[in-house]
């Protein structure tokens, strides 16, 4: 995650779905990204536990799983694998959103 870094974000990488939860819990992210073969109990568990956007990158050959990822809470998906620039860019994208859905930032308007 290098490139997330190099634009101003901060990453931290969960090795396992235990490990994400202990970040949510010390860290307060303002969004997810879940890769590899990550199950559908870990996006209930990531989403029950917190508020912030989802953004899963699922195998290309496993659109299923993708849809599915949609039905329990996933804010957005993407195949893998996946250019750096585009990760960057749909990060941004989920960030604007959840600021334009924000009740403080809505009522300042």
């Amino acid at each position: 995650m290098p490139l997330l870094r190099s634009v101003g974000y901060t990453a931290r990488i969960a090795e396992d779905g235990d490990a994400a939860l202990e970040i949510l819990k010390d860290a307060h992210p303002l969004a997810i990204i879940v890769g590899g073969a990550a199950n559908l109990n870990l996006y209930c568990t990531l989403r029950r536990a917190a508020r912030i956007p989802i953004l899963a990158l699922v195998p290309e050959s496993d659109r299923d799983r993708a849809l599915s990822a949609f039905a329990v809470g996933v804010d957005d998906y993407q195949s893998s694998p996946i250019g750096s620039r585009e990760i960057v860019t749909r990060v941004g994208a989920l960030l604007r959103s959840i600021h334009r859905k924000s009740p403080s930032i809505q009522t300042s308007l």
